[in-house]
Parts: structure tokens; sequence; C-alpha cells
């Protein structure tokens, strides 16, 4: 999960915050992206990691559009959004409806389909 090292985990940051990670998407035939997707509170802002290109980094745009349209509102949180593994560049718009997934599970969304 993000956020916390290996067996340290914080309670208190458990509890403030909601995590999901996305089954792995494959790029091309070489490797899994693994999405995850951390909101909590804070600033309101939306981020993407893991060496994103620039359609990677604007689907922010097309998510939000899509998830006001199909009636649901878009979280007013901090938003992080890890693609992993961090050292491969992902590009294309073949994440944007895993980033949606995960962002709707993330935030309790995902159990009203």
């Amino acid at each position: 999960m993000i956020g916390h090292a290996a067996g340290g985990r914080n309670r208190a940051a458990d509890e403030r915050t909601r995590r999901c990670e996305f089954p792995k998407v494959w790029q091309g035939e070489t490797y899994p992206v693994e999405v995850q997707c951390d909101t909590g509170p804070g600033l309101k802002s939306f981020d993407v990691e893991g060496l994103p290109e620039v359609t990677v980094r604007e689907s922010r745009v097309s998510m939000r559009s899509a998830i006001t349209n199909a009636a649901y509102r878009f979280p007013d949180k901090r938003t992080i959004i890890n693609l992993a593994p961090a050292d491969v560049p992902k590009r294309g718009t073949l994440y944007d409806l895993p980033q949606a997934i995960a962002l709707m599970a993330a935030n309790g969304l995902a159990a009203q389909f």
C-alpha cells in the first residue's frame, strides 16, 4: 500500500485515508502496472506518480468528467494515484479506466455499481 514502510503501519493514518490497489494493467506485452489510489484529508489536490507522461497526467480531466457525468460526486480530497513500477514510463490513455475505478473504490463509490 502507499505511504507505509514495510512493517511500520501508522494506525491514525489508516483511519484518515482510504486506499485501493487495482489489479495490474499490462502495458504492451512486457510488464504489469499496478494502479494504487490514496485519498485523505488535506488540501484538495490530484497527483499522479510513477513516471507518467502528459497524457496519463491529464487523465484527471477525463476521470472528473466521466465520474461527474455518471451522477457521482468527484472527491474533494487530497488524492494521489501511484502507477507502479515507478521506474518505467507510462504512456497513452490505457490507464484512464483503472485510475477511475481505483479512485471510486478508494472513496467508497465502487460498491454502488
